[in-house]
Formats: structure tokens, sequence, C-alpha cells
């Protein structure tokens, strides 16, 4: 019965939110699925270049009292979901003498990168911590662009598990002496409406980042998330990934205890050796201004 209505469903959803048609958007396509004995409406819904969680909320509660009234029944709850299996999908191919570091060749290097990507497939130990790391770069984007990190976040992990076991978000291999690598990630983002237009550094981070739609913003986090596992993989598989923390640590001690300008980058060195204490900070920092 709810299927032979979708016409009625579709100018209800154009009477919630007349805007967004203008715009050329609006409700695309209705659903209907049973799961177990609840019955589920799926409102497949375009928000232009908005991020679009209120039109959505606003066009399924109009339509949940629609249909509750062809069912003498309210309905449960009407709600977006975060979950999408429409992925955006980052590519690169590089030559193995790319990732080479200072202990080990190119060629070795990518092997290891692509063996890591192989038991990340296998692990979901490996899996979740891999997906950690792709998501430090695209949540940290996702704040500076006024976009609400927490349903990415919870968008992206949904789709590690739609198979129904929980996989990494990247995959590498080598071919032909050259790295490959693929990111596939839902990135439900908006560059108009809501934090984006009250936030004025939303704003600015979008056009420091020559951002115009959100297919830009799109492009540009899931190449983030692919280059920041990268980094972390190739930190993994060639000195370890403390080394890299340990200098970050050394940087944030040389700023809380003091140090300005060309300081940090000297103080941060010299904290290399030895124990990275906020004491031990504060007096070479003091030795140093001496």
């Amino acid at each position: 019965m709810i299927r032979a209505q979708t016409a009625d469903i579709k100018a209800a959803a154009a009477a919630a939110h007349p805007s967004i048609v203008r715009r050329g958007g609006g409700l695309q396509t209705v659903t209907v699925t049973t799961v177990d004995d609840f019955v589920k409406v799926t409102l497949v819904v375009d928000p232009q270049q908005a991020m679009g969680a209120n039109i959505v909320n606003t066009i399924a509660e109009r339509v949940g009292v629609l249909i509750g009234g062809w069912l003498h029944q309210q309905p449960l709850i009407s709600i977006l979901s975060n979950y999408s299996d429409d992925a955006v999908v980052a590519r690169v191919d590089l030559p193995v003498e790319a990732v080479a570091t200072r202990h080990a060749d190119g060629a070795t290097v990518a092997k290891l990168i692509a063996r890591t990507s192989d038991f990340a497939l296998l692990d979901i130990d490996r899996a979740t911590t891999n997906n950690k790391g792709v998501m430090n770069g695209i949540a940290a984007a996702t704040i500076a662009l006024g976009n609400d990190y927490r349903a990415v976040e919870a968008g992206a992990h949904a789709y590690a598990a739609r198979t129904g076991r929980y996989l990494p978000l990247t995959r590498w291999w080598v071919a032909e002496s050259r790295l490959h690598g693929e990111l596939a990630v839902p990135l439900k983002l908006g560059v108009v409406g809501g934090a984006v237009g009250a936030l004025h550094r939303a704003g600015l981070a979008q056009r420091l980042a020559g951002i115009k739609t959100v297919a830009d913003a799109q492009s540009i986090l899931a190449a983030l998330g692919l280059v920041q596992n990268l980094a972390a993989i190739r930190a993994l598989v060639g000195p370890g990934i403390q080394a890299g923390h340990m200098h970050l640590q050394a940087g944030a001690l040389a700023v809380a205890a003091g140090a300005v300008g060309a300081e940090v980058a000297l103080l941060t060195q010299q904290l290399q050796d030895g124990d990275k204490t906020i004491a031990r900070a504060q007096s070479l920092l003091h030795q140093m201004r001496q």
C-alpha cells in the first residue's frame, strides 16, 4: 500500500522543503522493506550543497505523519541515517622509490606496505587502527570545514563493516615497480547552511582549500585520508610509529615550556636525546636563553 502511494509521498516531501526542490534536489526514491516485524520506509534525498541533516529530518517527519495517517499508527521514528554505501574513492600510484626511507630502499618498503595492507584485510585489530589513522586527517579537516565529524566517523566505520566483517578502508598493492593505493569512504559533507554558514573560520577554511562544491570537499578529504594512511604505514614498516610520535611530543613540550619563534625548533631538537619531560624542557629553554 505504501509503495502504491509514492507520488503522494513525493508531493508531501516537496511541500515539507520546497526550497531544496527549487535548487534541483529533494526526495529522489522511496523504498519499503520489512526488518523482522518492523516496516522501514527509506527516503533517498538529494540535499544539493548542504550536508542535509535538517532537510532530511524535516522531510522524514512530514512523510512519517502522512504514512502514519494511512496506517492509523504513529511512526516509531523519523530520522536521517548516517550510513551510506555511496563511497568517495581516492586512488594513487607512485614509483616504489618514492617511499624509500633512510634505512630501506623503496622496493622493500613498498612490499612491506602492501603486506601490512594484506594483514589488515584479515585482522580486525589491525583494520581498526588502520581506519583510525585514516580518520585522523579526515576528521580534523571535517571539523575545520564546519561539518559534523561524528556523522562522518560513524558513516565511515559502518561502511567498513558493510560486509558483516570489519575491513580496512584502504588497500595497497605493488605492480610493475609501482605502489598503488585506494581508499573508499562515504563522506556526507556540506559547503552551505548550518554551521558552515555561521562559522567564519569554516568559510575561511573553504576558501583556503579552494572548495566551492561538495565534490571539491569530498575529493580533498578522501585524498587526505589516503595520504595519511600511507604516511602512517610507511612509518610503521620503517623506523616505527614512535619515532614520529616522540618528535611530536618533543615539539608539544617545547611550546608548553614557553618556547616561541625559532626557539621551538631548536628546543624540539635538543629534547630528542634524553627524557622528554616538562621540567627538562624548561631547564633547556632557560639555558638556551642564557
